[in-house]
């Protein structure tokens, strides 16, 4: 698949935001380990100011294009597998991810960010005889991945089980997402919205410990990063180690670090009392 390699595209982004610390940086390493991978990494002094070269960047994209090309095929005998036997009018399908992975944007290979390529992630759903399906096929809402199994529970007709509070044992038995069939027209009549969607991944700063990276993406486009000391499952969120603060409007691709410039500081202000509320339960 793809068999011309000059004609696969280059990421948008292929350099670290400007304004982003070193220290914060993803160094690609499971990317990196990949025997194919490596030593195209190595011979290039790959780093934090260095991105591997266009020609380089095409063979790994191709290579992963040819992947999901192939799966999506794989999907495909699924679907018409379920027509076939007539299970399509009775089975709820779907098809997600983890997480999202870097192509050589903001210099990132992999999935160990918290930029927008590395939080977002597929999800695509099918729903025999949902009620009130998307007209257009897709919905423009923000959704976290702690949302699916109540949603499914909803969607399949199940008892629903209770929300968390806090931090709770785990042989307690309960969810922390919220259900969002009501987007489709199944269960509740109360309307899902919510207007953040959060992620958080750990850095190892070296003699500084642990760094925990948190992040909160609004429905409004933008995004709030922010660094903390993280030790024994907690975040030390007295000292602010480092932020970035990304402008979806006008940067889509995460090229600049808008932390401190003056016309965003009320909506970080406003993001970071979100987080507080979310990672500290300070509300």
């Amino acid at each position: 698949m793809y068999p011309n390699q000059s004609n696969v595209s280059l990421p948008p982004n292929p350099k670290v935001p400007k304004g982003m610390e070193r220290a914060y940086w993803y160094n690609s390493g499971e990317m990196r380990e990949y025997i194919d991978a490596g030593p195209r990494f190595a011979k290039e002094g790959y780093g934090f100011l260095q991105p591997i070269t266009e020609d380089d960047m095409r063979f790994h994209r191709q290579g992963y294009f040819a992947a999901t090309t192939f799966v999506d095929v794989q999907i495909g005998k699924v679907m018409a597998a379920l027509e076939t036997y007539n299970f399509h009018t009775n089975t709820i399908s779907l098809v997600w991810s983890d997480h999202g992975w870097h192509l050589g944007d903001t210099n990132s290979w992999g999935k160990c960010t918290n930029f927008e390529t590395g939080t977002r992630n597929t999800l695509m759903w099918r729903i025999p005889n949902a009620p009130n399906p998307p007209s257009t096929g897709r919905l423009e809402r923000t959704v976290e991945m702690v949302d699916l199994f109540p949603t499914l529970i909803d969607l399949a007709g199940l008892p629903p089980i209770s929300a968390c509070h806090g931090d709770q044992p785990p042989t307690t038995t309960c969810l922390q997402g919220t259900s969002y069939a009501s987007l489709f027209g199944v269960g509740s009549t109360s309307q899902y919205n919510k207007s953040y969607a959060f992620s958080q991944w750990p850095y190892n700063n070296g003699k500084s410990g642990v760094i925990m990276g948190y992040t909160a993406k609004s429905d409004d486009g933008y995004r709030l990063t922010e660094y903390v000391h993280y030790a024994d499952f907690v975040g030390d969120w007295t000292n602010i180690l480092a932020r970035e603060f990304y402008d979806y409007h006008n940067d889509p691709h995460e090229t600049v670090n808008n932390v401190n410039e003056t016309q965003y500081q009320q909506r970080i202000s406003e993001m970071h009392s979100v987080m507080l509320c979310q990672f500290a339960n300070k509300c």
